[in-house]
């Protein structure tokens, strides 16, 4: 049975975070992009059951909400 390295998600972000900086700045070694991609799907995956269970308890939010929520202008942006 495979060996299982659980980390909360606080330090996945700051792993992930580190590790694309370094692919920013071109300091990525080809086989940690590879981890990096793991840990990028741990964290989707992790954030989706989040999702569910937040749904599971408080109900999904009005499609309405959604759309306001992500359609109002940002203060500051200059057009």
């Amino acid at each position: 049975m495979g060996k299982t390295s659980f980390q909360n998600i606080q330090n996945l972000i700051k792993e992930i975070e580190q590790k694309l900086a370094q692919l920013t700045d071109g300091n990525l070694p080809v086989a940690e992009l590879e981890n990096l991609v793991k840990n990028a799907a741990d964290l989707h995956e992790r954030l989706a059951v989040l999702r569910y269970k937040a749904y599971e308890k408080f109900g999904e939010p009005k499609l309405e909400a959604v759309l306001e929520k992500h359609s109002e202008p940002k203060s500051g942006a200059g057009c």
